[in-house]
């Protein structure tokens, strides 16, 4: 141990930690103020043991493991002594969990802290009998890392010591091994036991520390508490191995549609191999119930014959899957055999004649009518086969000559083919047909020689046949009447029911005769080792047949040198079927004791009369069976047992078990017994039924565990167990020993009940209607005799346990029917009219279900049969029953139905027919004549019953009654009642709908009370339950109403409120006509329930009542998820992450200030982007690169989601990284050769295969996923069983550059950025609005991060390498992201502009075929425009041209590449090439024309025209671009660039005298007309934003480069093109660019109406311009000033500016409704002053009262204003000379407009009021 010079205590206190683990942990506080804790022990710090967690060991006992751990504190070592109690616990060898004799053996360190196990020291740990002291100090030699550091310590001697780091987390040091010495005791103790068999002695645990004065200190530690985590260890199926025919497995499946599929498959297993053993890592073992499903991602499936299911058979499937969740893949195997055709089976097979009685007529021959299909393999009892007897078609023949007259004996044999359609088409899917079967029928005639036909007379033969019991051998004698007997040499034939022929001569190897006396002796030996004639799967079937016995047996006789002799039938008793021992014993053993106690529970005190005597061994294990009573095959076995009684084995006498904890045998003599679906089994050799159980204290109340998930396939077995709950199965605490450490004791309650619930189904399939049956009577329908196999009745039965105790052994027993009085009915018949498909499980847990099936047998002769269903358990006998019965009659038969429609009919009430018991059914027979009573149930108090309603020819005895009755007749009768609405209904809500703020999709309605489940919306549930995350704020509801009552008066009303306040509600538009929807508004909610409610009322004018309803919404909002997200690859993220920032928050300030990380504040993860710019035009309404959490991928790669840690549920336990699932929903794309591509995806919902806390995503890297923000979803299950999500954002990216998405960065991508004019990017990506899009162009496409994405991006794709916006995620879990050191960061620096400028102009420059290089004066006029039969005309050239270049300082290395852009009204010029063609006429090559006029090769600096063996860019050339559609105005797009670099515009450029200007692009226009007059603006001018002005210098384009931005620089002053100019001088081609404004204010009345201006041109009378006081731009603004309303009275003034073309003077007129027209005004041009503005002298005031319009004031304007005096608003078609006589616009028409009227009547304006002033008049 490490020496301290002062060791000064702390007080300290253990906490619990309940994560998936119990922990103990210490936390501290200062109680000696001396003592230096400062910044280093706080709280928070812990020492924390994890224990015990239980697995088998390598020695195969049971070893726990206890994980030691230090968190919140930098350690440099810990010290603790604990002691152990050895009779239960031992410290053992952590490698081989033998019991240790070296305390530093016990503990293995953890390797990602102490990558060597000699790192971490335990030179003072010690080993004794009843403790162990470990002490655990990081070795000096320990490397540094991230969980290893140095502190240096100053007394007594300075030096360093290493520390485990683990201030501000959890750190693990390792593991100890302890071996469980007693696994039963010490999973049973109690918290206060176990926390005395391990315990911290005498207080001796220390943490070391080092405190801020640089002194080590101790800090103790208190004892620790335990608990048991034991562990699953495996899984395996009670039933390993089962083999099926292949027509029992076709019919397994409860969905017909899925017949013949691997469905089948599933459904079998489901039902017979679905119960596994789980043993835990206590020893425990407890049965579970496997779901099967094939849509699980762990289902597998192998084939031993081919690749798919074959539903044929003849295959081996071995089936394999994880059970319920966990890693524990359960393995069975299943082998489907064939059904097989071997031929076909009828009576009149054979017929013999005597020479006296030859058959004469083909009648004579008696051939066979009918015939039946013999199948072989078909030994499911529970599912026979379809043998149905066929009709037979025999074609007419004659009778042979020889069969008349030939010499006897005489054999001839007919044939008929068997018409193979009446077999089905097609044939059955499970049937096999082997190749070259014969389908023909044979009728073999005889003729005996002389008249001694032995069996010619029945009654003359007798026939005795027994099975002898043991060897199954079928003794058969034979004797006949006739004196002789039979000869010596017969033979004999014995016909099988299935077919088979045995012959005494074919087949004497088993079948043997002998005549003695003239008696026949025949032994049928089907199981003799000598039979070699047939095979043994033959004669296995043979003995099937033989041990059954049956009635249909045929023989015949052969005498010698004589033909076949008649068929006579005989029958024989089954063979007597009995119990067989194990191994030679008189008994069978089962062991149900220790650990597999819970599989068949006892317990202590318990009555050995209280065990069921008859039991279902639970395991699926069996008793052996000579053979089984219904297939006949032997040997055979049963999985349940009957016994007489018990009792206990070495104490006959005991009445009662004894204390719990005690393993005793259960002794019981197997009883003669009936067994469901199996048959009459005896004990004549007293076979016992020994049991070996653990006896448990008396029952708790029973929890049901958590299950699995539900399978795919229906019918549904019971939920399993939980595989893995957190403590042992044992429902008790086992006896302790009297000394330390002491059991607890606690009041023992009574074993809790068990309660079942047998319902079943009836109704369609469609329309399913539950009925209970406890007690009760099932009626299967009646059929006729004859009914086919189709008629066969199966009825699915649902067992649910509704008790409080979970149920072990479940049985199912059919039995006889017992009557009332206790008697059996006499037409009891328990096993005869029906077969069972058995239980698919044998336990059942609380609020479980399992299900079986009974279906009724074919070919029952008329009667009535009836039994008696029991189930019940290892616990109780019968725990219900219900009765069945099924009558077959000789009368006609037809089915009645009750039609109950769908769900929501069924809602409001159900039809039945009432059985002989008065159950209620929806279907069954009936025979002609018998009286039908139907009934029916209103369930919806809404409605009322009106009618029976039927399409039949039956009378209703009242089809107004809701009981009543009608007379069967002799067609199938379907039935349906209907029902009358009340007002109670139309209250009601069609529809409710709850939605989050944002959100379109509705939250799930759930039911209102536990366990809330989902549920839909119906109108009769008035209460439901929505669960939301802690995430959501806002909710708001949508709810439908009925219209009937919406639309009477007085209407009906609804009201809703929120947590009690009032909800305003809106009617929506544009829904369907018979409901109206309503919407709320946004509502708060509070953490917890919220309670929304919706109330409807109505009050009936006609009875006076008051209808209503109330709707109650309560909304659990949970709390947020609580869960740490690990920060991700954002800026902010590696801000978070990166260990060389300290102070995170100045470093997120900085950067989001200026958008790139600061100097001081660079995170060291930050390797490639330490100096790349972050603007924020890649994002819309967040900001993710200042989101730590956000995960920036790269399309095609695989990356490491960080994840997250500390997950807690709602009830704050802890949840396993490993039941986490991730999602993803992308949008995926094709390589885009143009935006289209890319505009056109599929959405596509990625589940991530792996989990973990951390986890590689490969998923997304085969995609080409469109860049985008996407949402990775992280799911889990929480406490209640809901699903809940957290969510981080994942930004997809391509790298950058690679703007076609091709996973490449080249010229390709250059020239999709060249050519962005042309193939849509700019239209579509770069000048869009939608954040994809935007994240598209600045984070792939903008690669010189200037915010403007054009070309000196594509040169700098070209002649540079970009650097990465974002680093890379690592690509394994192991790796992590490389550092690099910050301060070794070279940045680029900032260029400043230079103070001089140039001017950018757009030069004329001249009409000739070739440009001239100086501008020129325009002076163009009609005779310049273009015309078709003048060759050359209408060409007009112009220059775009830089003067004073030499200011351009910042781009004299010379011009790389520029764009440039020319606006050109349509209607007056079109870009034509140098012969005036445009891009219509054949042979226009404006490209040619612009390299010819533009480039050269050789020119010399000083050439102001060309540039220097530049090239064209022609596939970015664009003549018609329509940037802005609304006008018509386009756009002539030039790019112009080096083809290597060297040859550079503006390099060393000289200029000469005479030339102030260099012209960068020189390109002709066609004219088509000259513009009119009235033409204002620029017909032609540049275009200058910065995808349109972009200058690319130096060799590469980008080095000094800049884009014609804004009034303000996106990025640095440099960079904007504009700052570099002093001006942009635009040649005024046809002066037509001037304008002036006309200023003037106009006094009037009623601002609600317009004032309107109009301007003529002079001598014009069609205004050139019109102006209103109400003109508005897009945004709402008004163009032309406001009208204001300056008083209350109504008065209001117009202040205007109207803008004009200063070509022309004009005339001015003013007009409003109900006011005189203001006279014409003179405007003269030349008034107007050098700012453009013409001035009106005098204000315009215009009177008010001209209602009607006619230009005067009078009397019938007065008589407009009295029609509506004081009077509300009229309708619609007088509003608007309401409003004209509405004066002053105060909406009523009063004393005041008429004072107004009567002040202005006559008034005119005065004559000089147009004198000019200024060109303005005075008013």
């Amino acid at each position: 141990m490490q020496n301290s010079v002062a060791i000064k205590k702390v007080v300290a206190v253990w906490t619990m930690i309940c994560l998936m683990l119990q922990s103990f942990a210490f936390a501290v506080y200062a109680e000696d103020e001396n003592i230096s804790l400062a910044n280093v022990v706080t709280e928070d710090s812990k020492l924390v043991f994890d224990g015990f967690t239980l697995q088998y060991g390598v020695n195969g006992k049971i070893q726990a493991l206890v994980d030691v751990s230090i968190e919140n504190i930098d350690a440099t070592g810990v010290d603790f002594t604990l002691n152990y109690d050895s009779r239960y616990i031992v410290p053992s060898d952590f490698d081989t969990n033998d019991i240790a004799t070296d305390a530093t053996n016990t503990f293995k360190a953890n390797t990602e802290v102490f990558a060597d196990e000699a790192y971490l020291t335990k030179e003072y740990s010690e080993l004794t009998g009843s403790s162990i002291q470990m002490n655990l100090v990081p070795d000096p030699q320990t490397p540094n890392g991230e969980y290893i550091g140095v502190k240096q310590i100053s007394s007594p001697v300075k030096k360093d010591v290493k520390c485990i780091l683990s201030s501000d987390r959890k750190v693990s040091l390792g593991q100890m091994s302890f071996q469980i010495v007693d696994p039963v005791q010490v999973c049973n103790m109690t918290q206060s036991q176990l926390n005395d068999i391990l315990s911290i002695k005498d207080d001796n645990a220390f943490i070391m520390y080092v405190g801020d004065d640089s002194i080590e200190y101790f800090v103790d530690v208190l004892p620790a508490e335990w608990k048991v985590v034991r562990t699953l260890l495996d899984v395996t199926p009670a039933v390993k191995e089962r083999t099926v025919t292949a027509y029992s497995i076709y019919n397994r499946c409860s969905d017909i549609t899925k017949a013949g599929t691997l469905a089948d498959l599933v459904a079998y297993l489901n039902q017979t191999m679905n119960v596994v053993d789980q043993r835990y890592s206590d020893g425990q073992q407890v049965l579970g119930n496997m779901i099967w499903n094939a849509d699980d991602p762990t289902f597998e499936v192998t084939y031993s014959n081919g690749s798919d299911y074959n539903p044929l058979g003849n295959e081996i499937y071995t089936v394999s899957q994880n059970y319920g969740g966990t890693d524990k893949v359960v393995t069975v195997k299943v082998t489907v055999t064939p059904v097989t055709i071997t031929g076909f089976k009828y009576d009149n097979k054979i017929l013999t004649y005597t020479d006296s009685s030859r058959p004469a007529t083909w009648d004579d021959l008696k051939m066979p009518d009918t015939v039946t299909p013999v199948l072989d393999g078909t030994d499911d009892m529970y599912v026979p086969p379809t043998q149905n007897p066929i009709q037979t078609d025999w074609t007419p023949y004659y009778v042979t000559d020889a069969l008349k007259n030939g010499t006897a004996p005489v054999s001839e044999t007919y044939t008929e083919e068997f018409d193979k359609t009446l077999f089905g088409t097609p044939e059955p899917a499970w049937l096999t047909i082997p190749d070259g079967f014969d389908w023909n029928i044979k009728a073999i005639r005889n003729v005996l020689k002389g008249e001694n036909d032995p069996f010619a007379d029945a009654d003359k033969v007798t026939i005795n046949a027994e099975v002898e019991r043991e060897t199954g051998i079928l003794d058969i004698t034979v004797t006949t009447s006739n004196t002789a007997g039979f000869e010596d040499g017969t033979n004999f034939n014995i016909y099988l029911p299935n077919g088979m022929v045995l012959k005494t001569t074919d087949n004497n190897d088993f079948v043997t005769v002998s005549i003695v006396d003239g008696k026949a002796i025949i032994k049928i030996n089907a199981m003799s080792d000598g039979a070699t004639s047939i095979t043994l799967a033959e004669r296995e079937l043979i003995q099937s047949i033989i041990n059954l016995g049956n009635d249909d047996f045929k023989l015949s006789a052969i005498p010698p040198d004589n033909a076949e002799t008649t068929q006579i039938g005989f029958a024989f008793n089954p063979r007597v079927n009995y119990y067989l021992g194990e191994n030679g014993n008189n008994y069978v053993e089962k062991d149900y004791s220790a650990g597999r106690a819970s599989m068949f529970p006892v317990y202590e005190g318990q009555s050995l009369a209280d065990i069921a005597s008859y039991i279902s061994f639970p395991d699926k294990s069996t008793i052996p069976i000579a053979y089984h009573g219904q297939t006949g095959y032997q040997p055979s076995e049963y999985d349940c047992a009957k016994v007489i009684s018990w009792s206990i084995e070495g104490d006959p006498t005991a009445t009662e078990l004894p204390a719990a904890g005690t393993t005793v045998t259960l002794v019981g003599k197997l009883e003669d017994y009936s067994y469901t679906n199996f048959g009459y089994v005896q004990n004549p050799d007293e076979i016992y039924l020994k049991i070996q159980v653990t006896t448990l204290a008396k029952a708790r109340p029973t929890v049901k565990p958590t299950g699995t998930p539900e399978p795919s396939t229906t019918p549904n077995p019971s939920i399993s167990p939980d595989p893995s709950p957190s403590i042992s199965p044992d429902p008790s605490t086992s006896p302790m020993p009297s000394t330390s450490p002491t059991p607890t004791t606690s009041p023992t309650p009574e074993p809790e009940k068990e309660e079942i619930k047998i319902t079943t189904n009836v109704g369609s399939a469609a329309s399913p209607v539950e009925v209970k049956l406890n007690s009760k009577m099932f009626e299967y329908d009646t059929k006729k005799v004859g009914y086919t196999p189709s008629d066969v009745q199966k009825q699915m039965y649902t067992i649910e346990n509704v008790g409080t105790d979970n149920i072990n052994g479940l049985t199912l027993r059919i039995s006889d029917f017992v009557q009332t009085d206790g008697t059996t009915a006499a037409n009891s018949s328990p096993t005869s009219f029906v077969n069972s498909i058995p239980l698919y499980v044998n336990f059942l847990n609380v609020g479980d279900k399992t299900q079986f099936e009974i279906r009724t047998k074919r070919g029952l002769p008329a009667g009535e049969y009836s039994a008696r269903v029991s189930v019940g358990s290892n616990k109780n006998a019968e725990l219900a029953y219900f009765n069945i019965h099924f009558k077959v009659t000789e009368n006609e038969v037809y089915t009645v139905t009750v039609d109950n429609g769908d769900s929501v009919q069924q809602s409001i009430g159900l039809g039945y027919l009432m059985d002989e018991t008065s159950n209620r059914i929806c279907s069954r027979t009936y025979e002609v004549g018998e009286t039908v009573p139907i009934y029916v149930q209103i369930i919806d108090s809404g409605y009322t019953f009106d009618k029976w309603e039927t399409a039949d020819s039956i009378s209703f005895a009242n089809a107004t009654q809701m009981s009543t009755t009608f007379t069967m007749i002799a067609q199938d009768v379907t039935v349906k009642p209907t029902y009358r609405e009340t007002n109670d209904v139309w209250v009601r809500l069609a529809d409710l709908r709850d939605y989050n703020e944002n959100e379109t999709t509705p939250n799930d309605l759930r039911d209102s009370i536990p366990p809330y489940a989902v549920t839909t919306y119906n109108e009769t549930t008035y209460a439901y339950r929505v669960i939301v995350d802690g995430s959501i704020e806002k909710n708001f509801v949508e709810f439908d109403l009925k219209n009937k009552l919406l639309e009477l008066a007085p209407p009906m009303t609804v009201t809703a409120t929120a947590n009690g306040n009032s909800l305003t509600i809106t009617p929506q538009t544009g829904v369907a006509t018979d409901i109206t929807t309503y919407k709320s508004d946004l509502f708060e909610l509070n953490e917890g329930l919220n309670t929304v409610k919706i109330k409807t009322e109505y009050t009936d004018t006609n009875d006076g009542l008051t209808y209503s309803a109330e709707y109650t919404l309560t909304i659990l909002r949970k709390k947020a998820v609580d869960v740490d997200i690990k920060p991700g690859n954002s800026p902010y993220g590696l801000i978070e992450s990166s260990d060389n920032i300290t102070d995170k928050a100045t470093a997120k300030e900085l950067f989001s200030k200026n958008h790139t990380y600061d100097s001081a504040y660079t995170p060291n993860k930050a390797v490639k982007t330490y100096d790349t710019k972050y603007y924020t035009d890649a994002w819309s309404s967040v900001n993710y690169d200042e989101n730590p959490y956000t995960l920036f991928v790269y399309n095609g790669q695989t990356f490491v989601d960080p994840g997250f840690e500390n997950l807690k549920d709602m009830d704050g336990n802890s949840v396993a990284a490993e039941n986490v699932t991730r999602t993803i929903e992308v949008q995926t794309v094709s390589v885009p050769t143009n935006t289209t591509d890319i505009m056109s995806y599929t959405t596509q919902t990625v589940t991530v295969t792996n989990t973990g806390a951390s986890c590689v995503i490969n998923e997304l890297a085969s995609l080409n996923i469109r860049p985008g923000v996407y949402t990775l979803k992280y799911t889990f299950t929480d406490a209640d069983n809901t699903k809940r999500s957290f969510t981080r954002p994942v930004v997809v990216l391509a790298e950058k550059g690679d703007v076609n998405l091709d996973r490449t960065v080249d010229s390709n991508d250059a020239d999709m950025l060249y050519q962005r004019m042309n193939n849509g990017f700019y239209t579509d990506i770069i000048n869009s609005t939608e954040e994809w899009a935007k994240i598209y162009a600045y984070r792939v496409a903008d690669v010189t991060e200037d915010r403007n994405v054009n070309s000196i991006d594509a040169n700098a794709l070209s002649n540079t390498s970009p650097t990465p916006y974002y680093e890379s995620l690592p690509t394994t879990v192991a790796d992590s992201m490389a550092t690099f050191e910050p301060t070794t960061a070279v940045r680029q620096p900032i260029a400043t502009v230079p103070p001089d400028k140039a001017t950018l102009t757009l030069d004329y420059l001249g009409t000739a075929s070739k440009p001239l290089d100086k501008p020129q004066t325009p002076n163009l006029t009609t005779d310049n425009i273009y015309d078709a039969d003048n060759i050359g005309s209408g060409i007009v050239w112009f220059g775009i041209s830089i003067k004073n270049t030499q200011n351009l300082k910042y781009f004299l290395d010379g011009l790389y590449s520029m764009d440039f852009a020319i606006d050109y009204d349509s209607e007056i010029f079109t870009p034509c090439d140098g012969n005036v063609r445009i891009s219509t006429d054949t042979g226009f090559n404006l490209a040619e024309t612009i390299e010819s006029n533009n480039i050269k090769s050789g020119v010399t600096t000083s050439d102001i025209a060309y540039w220097d063996n530049a090239e064209l860019y022609k596939q970015s050339l664009q003549t018609d671009l329509d940037i802005d559609s609304t006008d018509n105005y386009k756009t002539e797009f030039v790019t112009i660039k080096s083809p290597d670099g060297n040859n550079l515009r503006l390099s060393d450029f000289v200029q000469t005298d005479g030339y102030d200007r260099v012209y960068l692009l020189r390109v002709p226009f066609r004219l088509n007309k000259i513009p009119d007059r009235e033409y204002v603006g620029k017909p032609i001018t540049i275009n200058l934003t910065e995808q349109t002005f972009v200058m690319g210098a130096t060799e590469n384009g980008v080095s000094h480069s800049a884009s014609w931005e804004g009034d303000v620089d996106k990025t640095t002053e440099v960079n904007n093109a504009k700052n570099h100019f002093d001006g942009v001088e635009i040649v005024d081609i046809f002066n037509t660019d001037g304008k002036y404004n006309i200023i003037g204010t106009v006094k009037c009345w009623n601002d609600t109406k317009p004032v309107t201006v109009e301007v003529y041109k002079d001598g014009e009378t069609t205004p050139m311009y019109t102006f209103t006081s109400s003109d508005t731009d897009d945004a709402g603004n008004n163009l032309y000033g406001v009208l204001t309303k300056t008083t209350k009275k109504g008065e209001c003034e117009w202040n205007f500016e109207l803008p004009v073309s200063n070509q022309f003077s004009y005339k001015m007129i003013v007009k409003k409704q109900s006011h005189l027209t203001y006279p014409e005004i003179t405007i003269d041009k030349a008034n107007a002053d050098s700012d453009a503005k013409l001035t009106l002298a005098d204000t315009i005031e215009m009177i008010v009262g001209d209602i009607n319009g006619d230009e005067i004031i009078k009397l019938p304007d007065r008589a407009e204003l009295m029609r509506f005096f004081n009077r509300q608003k009229p309708w619609a078609l007088d509003i608007a000379r309401f409003e004209a006589a509405d004066l002053n616009g105060d909406g009523a028409v009063n004393m005041f407009d008429l004072t107004l009227l009567k002040r202005n009547m006559e008034k005119i304006y005065p004559s000089n009021i147009t004198k000019a002033n200024n060109g303005g008049g005075s008013a």
